[in-house]
């Protein structure tokens, strides 16, 4: 028989910090006035893949180690123009995780083009908040485009088929990961997480 499945913690959370990521939310999109700002919804994840397990739900070979919100697929790029913003809690830093990414994916072959990891966000939100800012030592933000021109706390997406880059007008999404909470050994639940998220930039 399957082994009994580690419980999730529930009561330690990072609802105190909803406040720090909206304030960071509107540092973001005021660092580029010439730009309109869309927020992109990110879902919860997968809490758990006992369903996908069961055969009663679409199984995608998830593991309980993790969670996997992400943005809908969309056209990654229209133009070089664009770029993403994506922020929110250090989950590594709060102990709700004991490891935590943001990937690019090109949606064609579902294939991972790049990413940045949990243990280099320190820093990246003073970008926008500035410093002596307490909350931001809490906090990360990572840019995503075409072309950084040397912008530090940025990553580019490079152009270019599977498995290394993806075209302008070719749909990708943007996931996020957060294994092994500490305390329990296991994922964290998605109620106890103040979620990632994603602004998109395009020109007016």
């Amino acid at each position: 028989p399957s082994p009994t499945a580690r419980p999730k913690e529930t009561q330690a959370t990072e609802a105190a910090l909803t406040a720090s990521v909206d304030s960071l939310q509107a540092a973001i999109v005021a660092a580029y006035p010439d730009r309109t700002a869309k927020v992109l919804a990110v879902s919860a994840g997968v809490p758990d893949p006992a369903a996908c397990v069961a055969g009663t739900s679409a199984c995608a070979y998830d593991n309980r180690d993790t969670i996997y919100p992400q943005i809908l697929p969309r056209i990654l790029f229209a133009n070089d123009e664009e770029h993403y913003v994506v922020f929110g809690v250090n989950h590594q830093l709060s102990q709700k995780t004991s490891y935590a990414n943001f990937s690019v994916y090109a949606v064609e072959h579902l294939v991972g083009i790049t990413g940045v990891a949990s243990d280099q966000y320190a820093g990246s939100a003073e970008r926008y908040l500035g410093a002596g800012k307490p909350e931001a030592a809490k906090l990360y933000a990572w840019k995503l485009a075409r072309s950084c021109g040397g912008e530090t706390f940025c990553l580019e997406v490079p152009k270019g088929s599977c498995p290394t880059g993806i075209d302008n007008l070719k749909l990708g999404t943007i996931a996020f990961r957060a294994y092994l909470e500490p305390g329990s050994k296991t994922a964290p639940a998605p109620t106890t997480l103040v979620l990632d998220r994603v602004l998109h930039f395009s020109k007016p």
